[in-house]
């Protein structure tokens, strides 16, 4: 529990080569969490080693087929490590498909993949992120990795004002238990690199005040190391 948490925390905070090395110690013989293994994943992609999260999430897709929380990954990991066909391939199969996992997701996210396939529209594929958002607003930051991979940086920017501020025209998107509950590992996903030097992004670092602990704590955050 304490790995996780630390592995977790830093994460949180752009550190993924330090979180990979926490979470490399999970014992995954005695302890079976689907939540672990998808931990694992997560940051040794962050961290930048892709055959390490590919080993991963075959090794988690083979112990836990039907779960919902390996389902997203696969498909997220996929899409977004420019693979988009193989995300459009596994989410034809209905057989692969979660019971948890609705419809409507599935329509979100296979209209993502095709516009990174070339066979859908941006905007389409946009419109589409958003119209699930409006149902879904626990899908957040989600949904505002996908308007960045899709290059529609200005609409993820309006998200994160209002998931992280409640400002603006999706203040909704605002967590009911406000900062304990809002989470700031996405912004230091892969998928998000096209934003990282951008002026508004440091800004959004600023406000949330990121950039004060990095000063603080005498740390940097991976992104800004390359």
């Amino acid at each position: 529990i304490l790995l996780f948490i630390m592995s977790d925390l830093l994460g949180n905070v752009g550190r993924w080569k330090e979180a990979t090395q926490y979470s490399s110690g999970f014992d995954r013989k005695k302890f079976l969490l689907p939540g672990a293994d998808r931990k694992v994943i997560i940051n040794l992609w962050a961290a930048g080693d892709l055959q390490g999260a590919d080993r991963a999430l075959d090794a988690a897709v083979k112990q836990w087929p039907q779960h919902p929380q390996i389902f997203r990954t696969r498909v997220a990991f996929l899409m977004y490590s420019g693979r988009p066909a193989e995300a459009l391939e596994v989410l034809r199969r209905e057989t692969d498909w979660p019971v948890e996992v609705r419809p409507e997701f599935i329509a979100a996210i296979r209209a993502t993949a095709e516009a990174l396939a070339g066979q859908r529209s941006t905007p389409d594929a946009v419109k589409a992120a958003l119209s699930y958002l409006g149902k879904n607003p626990q899908s957040a930051l989600q949904v505002a990795q996908a308007c960045v991979a899709l290059g529609d940086t200005a609409t993820a920017y309006r998200l994160f004002d209002g998931y992280y501020f409640g400002e603006g025209e999706w203040s909704k998107l605002a967590p009911i238990g406000g900062d304990e509950d809002r989470v700031t590992s996405t912004l230091f996903h892969p998928t998000m690199r096209g934003i990282w030097r951008d002026g508004a992004f440091n800004r959004l670092l600023e406000r949330i005040g990121l950039n004060a602990y990095w000063r603080q704590s005498g740390t940097r955050p991976d992104f800004r190391n390359g």
